[in-house]
């Protein structure tokens, strides 16, 4: 069998003439004998073994540095080829190839959008706006330029797009959407696997993208401007996940009639990366999005950042999918069960305190949602002890010194127990989705 040297590895030479593979540890190879490999010829077993020995063949075998095909160098995809070789992404470019973008809005955020995915070799990219290109444009909206100014946007992007990328196909739809019929209407035809929502205007476009997606069960990721900061996020995911209106009380009869937004090209072009990332890992099914049930307040130039999160949202994951005024309950239940099978608090209040750090897993959507849950489970069946015990000691307490000295007591294990659930919470957290991720090779959250 013939053998090709892997260049998607990096190979470093050195001035002693060796060369050395810095992500496979410091051992130095002769630069004469790697020549061949290098200028892409083939060996074989025999010869490999002779010039190397068989413990670095079998080593270059095991590692990859070896491959019986020679790696693509030179095409359009060579180098997303080789990062998803090194992310070990298998069939990434069958899945971008299958895979069917809309962008809402070819302006400052969604022209970027469609470079990326146009480069990226996304196979069916849908461009709507129904705007042409104006001179204020070109600060900040990618492949236009002056002699695109009165042509309208969408069919002028995919016009360039296609010249960027001819292996993808591209739909221009030049219009705006003045309804949510119309918004449906365009969902339901095209079937998206991903919607970018990139449009300013009418400012209420947000409440229709989320209730038709939610309908429809469309994913799709949202990005923009807000005064001079920017807003990333939320990237919904399905039914269960927070829609961008979960974080925003959208009043449908407000409008802009006036004000121009301040925008820089960085700005901008940064939104569409984040996106575009978010994009990349909901179409191959690897990797941890950043922005399910969050969204993410910066500004640039003071580097002011924050977080929104909304935990109030109901996170869909499985039979656990329940409010948490449910798990309350069943906390009681379980609760009153155990202390009357077994007539002892202790045990009734463990098989809490392991509920409390299993159950928040399944219904949250973050680790800080899951730390928040068991902490608040555990103070319940802290407290619910602490009523059982009272009403069933026969001693009960007699004065105001006694009272107090239990309140402290109690006070100091249940900060002890707080801290400990809430370290122990987060460490399960980040098992959980590891293994979940292994498992079904879905994004992590």
């Amino acid at each position: 069998m013939e053998y090709y040297l892997n260049q998607y590895y990096p190979i470093i030479s050195q001035p002693n003439g060796t060369v050395v593979f810095p992500l496979s540890g410091k051992t130095e190879y002769s630069l004469e004998n790697m020549q061949g490999l290098l200028n892409g010829e083939s060996v074989d077993e025999e010869s490999m073994i002779n010039g190397f020995g068989k413990e670095t063949f079998e080593k270059w075998l095991s590692e990859g540095i070896l491959l019986t095909e020679p790696p693509d160098t030179v095409s359009r995809y060579s180098r997303t080829d080789s990062f998803c070789y090194f992310m070990n992404i298998p069939n990434h470019r069958a899945k971008l190839k299958k895979a069917k973008i809309l962008i809402l809005g070819c302006g400052g955020i969604g022209s970027h959008v469609a470079w990326n995915m146009a480069a990226l070799g996304i196979g069916h990219i849908y461009l709507v706006d129904g705007d042409c290109v104006e001179e204020s444009n070109l600060n900040r909206q990618l492949l236009y330029d002056m002699d695109d100014i009165g042509k309208a946007k969408a069919l002028t992007l995919g016009q360039k797009l296609k010249k960027l990328n001819p292996d993808n196909s591209y739909y221009p739809i030049c219009k705006n959407i003045d309804s949510k019929e119309a918004l449906f209407d365009i969902i339901r035809n095209i079937s998206p696997d991903v919607i970018v929502k990139s449009f300013d205007s009418p400012i209420y476009i947000s409440s229709w993208v989320d209730e038709v997606c939610e309908e429809q069960q469309v994913k799709y990721v949202c990005g923009i401007m807000n005064g001079t900061k920017q807003l990333i996020g939320p990237t919904y995911i399905g039914k269960g996940s927070a829609r961008f209106g979960d974080f925003f009380d959208i009043n449908t009869e407000m409008e802009k009639i006036s004000g121009i937004g301040p925008s820089l090209s960085f700005e901008l072009s940064g939104i569409a990366a984040e996106l575009s990332e978010e994009i990349f890992k909901l179409i191959t099914g690897y990797g941890t999005l950043k922005y399910k049930n969050k969204i993410s307040e910066y500004e640039n130039i003071t580097n002011k950042k924050n977080s929104l999160t909304n935990i109030n949202k109901e996170t869909d994951k499985g039979l656990f999918n329940i409010k948490i005024w449910k798990n309350l309950f069943f906390i009681l239940t379980i609760y009153g069960i155990v202390n009357i099978i077994t007539g002892s608090t202790a045990a009734a209040f463990a098989i809490v305190a392991v509920y409390s750090l299993i159950a928040p897993l399944f219904i949250s959507g973050s680790s800080r949602e899951a730390i928040i849950y068991s902490d608040s489970f555990l103070i319940s069946g802290f407290l619910l002890n602490c009523f059982f015990r009272l009403s069933t000691s026969s001693s009960g307490i007699s004065g105001f010194g006694e009272f107090m000295t239990f309140l402290t007591v109690s006070n100091t294990i249940l900060s002890i127990a707080i801290i400990l659930s809430t370290a122990l919470e987060g460490l399960l957290w980040k098992a959980y989705r590891s293994i979940f991720c292994y498992m079904t090779k879905k994004e992590s959250i």
